[in-house]
């Protein structure tokens, strides 16, 4: 209202293309931190094996450090997000992951690596959680799904180049890929202080990060299926933990592939992702349905099986393509119901986050162990074991939760 009592038809434009403004950053943030993590994420693999001789359960609890410090950090995070507005995390975030970074390059031991990249863990829960917050507060229904998936897109999309940046320089030469995710950082972080110095808008954005920390305190709402969706991404991330960790190893010591090789082949299920993602987001069909998550826990079971039976490579790729569609099946559920009727978003997301972690710790860490053991047919039959419980788990954990809210 104006100071004469009128409606000011001005303010709902401004607003939404504040919102506008926001968004896009925050979607551009999100394909930068992606494209970072995961070009460093594979591009470790390749370092520590050839700089320090690292083994394979060497390689697997390395990148398991780096979950579950994560994981540990989002967990303790969800007390203090929303004391903290978004874009000072961000930030902060995107200057010290940097310098984490290039601290590995120079680092003169496995040991030291293994403390920065778990250093990285923690400093990365100040990021993901706060920018997922504060791109979904205020939105419900079909606004937050569409919102959703086209950060989704965005971060995926970041996760379908980086395999093959990193195959590629690591084989150039093996430090270049670490500096350049080091590099990425630095330029998202300078970028956003840019935007943050330049746009009032970002700036005042303060009214839902006042919003929740004024609800904090109070019951917070949800879905009772959030619960299976939970369980549902944190086995799906375990899962895509061995394919992430233990496939780099796979691939040159059974299928004989080159770096370059394998970085296509997790080229394939990223871009996988990114279409299931994308799809996923503009349809409405899967929300609130407990049988769709079941059905592509056991369809994952399944591609697991397959990849235990074969060695040809067209057919990995084919497998590699149906583990990326599934993976974005199990991520959409988990954010989407997540978050539905919560107000306390960022702690919401970091629970997600922090589920995501466990499950890339628990498949790296595991997956390295029983390749060692049981070579890589193992690996795949106890992934897809582990997929079949959780999908019969999920409907006892439905009931549960559904009974629990009626009695409320």
């Amino acid at each position: 209202m104006g100071e004469d009592g009128s409606t000011t038809s001005a303010s709902p434009h401004v607003d939404e293309r504040a919102r506008t403004v926001k968004t896009r950053l925050l979607f551009a943030m999100a394909f930068l931190g992606a494209t970072g993590q995961n070009v460093i994420a594979l591009a470790l693999l390749f370092y520590a094996r050839e700089r320090f001789s690292a083994s394979a359960s060497q390689i697997g609890c390395l990148a398991g450090s780096w979950s579950i410090s994560y994981m540990f950090a989002c967990m303790c995070q969800r007390r203090f997000a929303a004391r903290i507005l978004p874009r000072y995390s961000i930030l902060t975030a995107s200057f010290s992951i940097s310098l984490v970074l290039w601290g590995i390059t120079k680092a003169p031991s496995f040991p030291v690596v293994f403390a920065l990249y778990s250093l990285q863990g923690v400093l990365t829960s100040l990021y993901w959680p706060a920018l997922m917050g504060w791109l979904s507060a205020g939105l419900e229904g079909k606004r937050l799904s569409r919102t959703i998936g086209g950060f989704n897109v965005a971060w995926s999309t970041g996760g379908i180049v980086s395999p093959l940046i990193a195959g590629r320089l690591s084989d150039m030469r093996i430090a270049l890929p670490v500096q350049l995710g080091a590099t990425i950082y630095l330029l998202g972080g300078c970028g956003m202080l840019a935007a943050i110095l330049a746009l009032p808008s970002l700036r005042q954005d303060d009214s839902a990060h006042s919003h929740e920390s004024a609800t904090a305190a109070k019951h917070d709402g949800g879905t009772p299926l959030r619960f299976p969706a939970w369980l549902g991404v944190f086995t799906v991330y375990t899962v895509l933990g061995v394919l992430i960790s233990v496939f780099p190893v796979i691939g040159q010591e059974v299928l004989a592939l080159n770096r370059t090789q394998i970085g296509n082949l997790l080229f394939l299920r990223a871009a996988a992702t990114t279409v299931g993602l994308a799809v996923l987001g503009r349809t409405v069909w899967w929300h609130f349905r407990l049988g769709q998550m079941q059905i592509g826990l056991a369809l994952f079971a399944l591609v697991f099986v397959a990849l235990a039976s074969t060695r040809a490579v067209p057919m990995v790729c084919v497998l590699m393509i149906l583990a990326g569609f599934l993976t974005a099946q199990g991520y959409v559920n988990s954010l989407f119901h997540g978050v539905t009727g919560s107000v306390r978003r960022a702690a919401r997301m970091a629970m997600h986050e922090a589920l995501l972690a466990a499950g890339l710790f628990t498949g790296s860490a595991a997956g390295g162990r029983i390749f060692q053991t049981g070579g890589d047919r193992a690996v795949y039959m106890v992934a897809a074991a582990l997929l079949g419980l959780a999908a019969i788990t999920q409907g006892v954990v439905a009931k549960h939760a559904i009974s629990a809210e009626r009695t409320v």
